[in-house]
């Protein structure tokens, strides 16, 4: 995956957009996949996962982290995020102590907006990406998000606990033909992710925190 995946902004839905949200995508069969991911709760069919490179125990805070959606259907469907950060997620990191960490200045924009995307962000010419949801626990390539060595000034190295949430737009259908749907804004709960900041080579100090 390309950590400098383009966001496509798409601040108006087409009527062609929206014809292709609402339908399921045809699509070859996945093979079964176990991800080393945090998940949330499924809500309404949906589902989304976080992951690191190297999974729940080795992931670093200079590793790029990753959004994971699926769903219970049993075919491919397209769901919606928000295109910019400030409208996508929110984040905070604790140390072992249980402290935040302060934020970079691209940490402190993230989330910034959180509370004011709705069901309708092409009203308010929010920008908007489209992504595919695939089946629980299937192949899934979305775009790599960020690393937390560029949200958080993290100086010691040790255990850490990052905080992020997320929020997803749905199409869900209301009747048999192409327009009938609607919007559905999913608002997930918290996921806590564990990183590990490394010590640095030179000096090649122990790591803090719990093993």
């Amino acid at each position: 995956m390309n950590p400098r995946l383009t966001i496509a902004a798409a601040v108006v839905f087409t009527a062609a957009q929206i014809m292709f949200a609402s339908e399921p995508i045809t699509d070859h069969a996945l093979p079964a996949l176990r991800i080393d991911a945090v998940k949330s709760p499924i809500i309404d069919g949906f589902c989304i996962g976080f992951a690191g490179k190297h999974g729940t125990n080795n992931t670093t805070t200079d590793d790029w982290l990753d959004l994971l959606p699926w769903t219970t259907n049993n075919h491919t469907v397209w769901i919606a995020v928000p295109a910019e950060p400030e409208y996508a997620y929110k984040v905070e990191l604790l140390d072992t102590n249980g402290l935040s960490v302060p934020k970079t200045a691209r940490g402190k924009k993230a989330g910034s907006k959180f509370d004011d995307f709705d069901a309708y962000p092409s009203k308010r010419g929010i920008a908007i990406k489209h992504l595919t949801a695939h089946k629980m626990d299937g192949v899934t390539s979305e775009p790599l998000l960020f690393r937390a060595a560029d949200m958080f000034n993290i100086e010691e190295p040790g255990r850490y606990m990052l905080h992020v949430q997320f929020q997803i737009l749905v199409f869900p259908r209301t009747g048999v033909g192409r327009g009938a749907y609607t919007n559905e804004l999913i608002r997930f709960p918290p996921l806590n992710y564990p990183l590990y900041k490394a010590p640095n080579a030179l000096t090649n100090a122990p790591a803090k925190g719990p093993k």
